[in-house]
């Protein structure tokens, strides 16, 4: 059975309005409807012929990508490895190392998850909320325990970084992140990463989680009962 993303049909719209935008094509209703696989969509993009990947030039996009990275993530140009773990890369890196990737390099990066820790934070205001609206000692200790249970899963929770989802070293969030800005690093110069690649951390993104596969037979949406 061919895996499926299992893409919210909504999302396919702005799917489909990100390939437009990155690939520079206008992509026609009736095609659209016979995406029904990762195949059928690489198809389509190759038919209509970008044309900053008929003939790339220019430096590599993956290579050029971690560089610019490396630059600002606060380590040691030694430590910055394709091979690192991403959880290391957060653990090790200074403070706000977010920021200074998004900031400093200008691109536009995979989206993070949410920890747990980070849900249970808003506990605190619902807490504090009972609390202060409480009109009985049973009310009033039932906010002030939601609230500290909050407190305590962030405090447990502290260690845990929110990442992108799927992603497990730096070289695989390199790679996902050139796929995100093909069309910005071609403006620039750059060698923009190849069609399937493209294609594909674009897919990856916006079904927000790894497939055990992604080839032609890969599913976009989730199959019909």
């Amino acid at each position: 059975m061919p895996e499926t993303l299992a893409i919210d049909p909504e999302d396919t719209v702005q799917l489909l309005e990100d390939i437009e935008t990155t690939f520079r094509i206008k992509v026609s209703g009736a095609e659209a409807e016979r995406c029904l696989t990762f195949g059928d969509l690489h198809d389509v993009v190759c038919r209509h012929s970008p044309a900053a990947w008929q003939h790339p030039q220019g430096p590599c996009a993956s290579l050029f990508v971690f560089n610019r990275m490396r630059r600002f993530s606060g380590l040691p140009r030694a430590e910055f490895r394709p091979d690192m773990p991403l959880p290391t890369l957060f653990e090790r890196a200074p403070e706000g190392l977010w920021r200074r990737l998004a900031t400093g390099t200008g691109l536009r990066l995979p989206v993070r998850t949410v920890t747990y820790g980070q849900t249970s934070l808003a506990l605190v205001p619902l807490g504090l909320l009972l609390a202060i609206a409480a009109g009985a000692p049973p009310t009033l200790f039932g906010g002030l325990a939601i609230a500290a249970t909050g407190l305590a899963f962030f405090a447990l929770d502290r260690h845990s970084r929110s990442m992108p989802a799927g992603l497990a070293t730096v070289g695989e969030f390199v790679d996902r992140t050139a796929a995100l800005n093909a069309s910005r690093l071609a403006e620039i110069g750059v060698r923009p990463p190849g069609v399937w690649e493209t294609l594909s951390g674009m897919v990856r993104e916006c079904a927000g989680r790894p497939p055990l596969k992604l080839d032609r037979s890969t599913l976009l949406l989730a199959p019909r009962r």
